[in-house]
């Protein structure tokens, strides 16, 4: 089933967003995962909607992130149902949690687990802090800009709230696209 929807998405994508990329399948996946944890915080918090309206958007976020990664996949010539499946069969082949709280490694299989990396090292391995920060910064722009338009209380106020994420996140396509 999912070789089927993937090769449906890629289809539909390339009819319909034309100028899109594998960036921006990334900053969407990004914007749906705030989106997932605004569901879940309301929710907790029991404010802004009857848990039926939150647990909604809670699968309707959920659904989207896989079809952004699904569409990821597709840009990058990726199998998104191969990956799935060799990652969980490393969880589970390698990975026992009760035996290791602290790697999940277990000598039972062989496996210690990884070493954990030093901030550093992730930072060096992959990008410049500098550069981390302008991403974190221009994604929590667009994220904040997305979520207030969606809690507008009149149009000027929403339009005011798009053209502030969508400059937010042309800034964070821009940042990415510079930096990888």
């Amino acid at each position: 089933m999912l070789p089927k929807l993937q090769a449906e998405m890629k289809r539909w994508v390339e009819y319909n967003f034309t100028e899109t990329n594998s960036v921006e399948q990334f900053l969407g996946v990004v914007e749906e995962v705030g989106e997932l944890a605004h569901a879940i915080v309301k929710l907790h918090q029991g404010i802004r909607g009857d848990a039926e309206t939150l647990e909604a958007e809670e699968r309707d976020a959920i659904g989207d992130i896989v079809i952004f990664l699904m569409n990821y996949c597709n840009f990058r010539g990726y199998d998104f149902e191969k990956i799935v499946a060799l990652t969980w069969e490393n969880v589970v082949s390698k990975r026992d949690w009760r035996q290791n709280k602290l790697t999940g490694g277990s000598s039972a299989h062989g496996d210690t687990g990884p070493q954990p990396l030093s901030r550093s090292d992730v930072m060096n391995s992959v990008g410049d802090a500098d550069t981390w920060r302008r991403i974190a910064e221009a994604a929590t722009e667009y994220i904040t800009a997305d979520l207030e338009a969606g809690e507008a209380e009149d149009d000027e106020a929403m339009g005011e709230a798009q053209l502030r994420a969508y400059e937010a996140y042309r800034n964070l396509v821009d940042i990415v696209t510079e930096a990888f």
